[in-house]
């Protein structure tokens, strides 16, 4: 204290240590960030920076080609249960046959309304993987912030 020094001098000594070990944790955590981004890409089958767009999913695409099906199945079953209904009227066709027709196109619809959800499901998980995208995005430039 109150010493006089020459100019060059060293006054006094930092320890790196502690910055050093700072700066490889906010690298770790950059890396981690990144790896969370890509692995969330894939799920959702997108390269890095990839638009979103459920449709392009292949278990969205799956989903909705199944529910179209079904969903066609659904109307040519209606048709033909009208038919039906219309020809029990004029005494054409016993009841029997036009209850199977009935139930066949109840049971076609059904079976389009669950697929309709199934498709419903299957774009929500696809939107919540895309929100984990953008979630791990953020991640990463909180990262980034860190280690500079």
């Amino acid at each position: 204290m109150g010493a006089f020094v020459k100019q060059g001098t060293v006054l006094a000594s930092l320890n790196e240590r502690d910055a050093r070990l700072r700066l490889q944790q906010a690298q770790a955590a950059l890396q981690q960030a990144n790896a969370a981004v890509r692995q969330a890409e894939v799920r959702l089958g997108l390269g890095p920076n990839g638009k979103f767009d459920a449709s392009a999913i292949p278990e969205v695409r799956s989903a909705a080609a199944a529910y179209e099906a079904a969903a066609s199945q659904a109307r040519l079953a209606d048709a033909n249960a009208r038919r039906y209904a219309l020809l029990v009227e004029t005494g054409d066709v016993a009841r029997s046959v036009y209850d199977q027709y009935r139930s066949q196109a109840e049971q076609s619809t059904s079976q389009a309304n669950n697929l309709k959800q199934q498709l419903d499901t299957a774009i929500n998980v696809a939107r919540q993987n895309n929100q984990a995208i953008q979630t791990a995005e953020g991640g990463a430039a909180g990262a980034r912030h860190k280690s500079i």
